[in-house]
């Protein structure tokens, strides 16, 4: 089964230069953080779990990982306000749709 090959192939080559990317699931986060950490292809993007940045501790380690990303302490930041914050274009990904990435330009 090649979906998460192909998935983290059309996301790596669809998602504009230095993009906040926000997951919603498992599927679409572990295959991006592979790409991203494992294989380190597109270390030019941010991986972020939206329904996790409510969590201090997430937004914690989002500023640990991520060195220079401005993550306000707010638990309603959502995935539009990370974007804005840090100047990036903000992609979502749809595990079920063609094409799987959507993407807003920086503000």
């Amino acid at each position: 089964d090649q979906r998460a090959e192909a998935f983290l192939r059309e996301v790596f080559q669809r998602a504009p230069a230095g993009a906040l990317i926000a997951t919603r699931s498992d599927r679409d986060t572990f295959a991006l953080w592979y790409g991203r950490f494992t294989l380190r292809e597109r270390t030019d993007l941010i991986v972020v779990v939206e329904p996790l940045l409510s969590y201090g501790w997430y937004r914690e380690n989002l500023r640990a990982v991520y060195t220079g990303l401005v993550v306000p302490d707010v638990s309603t930041l959502n995935a539009d306000r990370l974007a804005a914050s840090n100047g990036r274009a903000l992609c979502r990904t749809r595990l079920d749709a063609e094409p799987p990435l959507s993407c807003t330009p920086a503000h």
